[in-house]
Formats: structure tokens, sequence, C-alpha cells
């Protein structure tokens, strides 16, 4: 998707039903996030419930000596982005939840 969708289509659908334009504006902001997260990093995170840092099933690279976990990025910064989309492990882990498919 793009901006037109998560960003604009949002705010309008969000401030149409009933929030303010500060609260529009967030709602938006987020939504948008989903399409700009392409933060290649670990990050500190602690007590995070063993249902997720242990469950295979789910993409998460958990340090639990140093609380470092790496997230799913779900934004693309380039062409080289784009081509992991090929990948299975894309395809479940940020194509099927994150975005609807071209």
């Amino acid at each position: 998707m793009d901006i037109s969708f998560h960003y604009f289509a949002v705010k309008t659908v969000a401030f149409a039903a009933g929030f303010s334009e500060a609260e529009a504006q967030r709602i938006a902001e987020f939504s948008q996030f989903i399409d700009d997260f392409n933060w290649y990093t670990l990050r500190a995170a602690k007590d995070i419930p063993s249902c997720i840092t242990s469950n295979p099933a789910l993409d998460i690279v958990y340090n639990k000596t140093l609380h470092l976990i790496n997230p799913v990025t779900t934004g693309f910064s380039d062409w080289f982005d784009m081509a992991t989309l090929v990948t299975d492990r894309s395809q479940k882990f940020t194509v099927a939840p994150f975005h609807f498919i071209p």
C-alpha cells in the first residue's frame, strides 16, 4: 500500500469518526508506520512473556542474556528489501500480516 491509504485515508476516516485532529493524526502516523518501519537493529527489551520469546512460530530473535530483541520489519527502503518479498519467511511474517498482496 502507499501513503494514500495508510496515512491519508486512515486520518480522514478517524477524523470523520469523531476523533480530534491530534488523535486522528496519531492514528494515521501509526498506520503509515507499517510501511515505514525498516530499521534492522536490536533493541533493549525486558519482561517479554516467554510465550513470545520461546515460540519458534514467531519471527522474533531474542537474546535472553542481553535482553535484546530484533523486531519484525515491515517497511521497505530500497530494491533489496523489496526483493526479499519472494522468500517464504518474508511472505509469512511481513506481507501476510501487514500488507495487502499487490
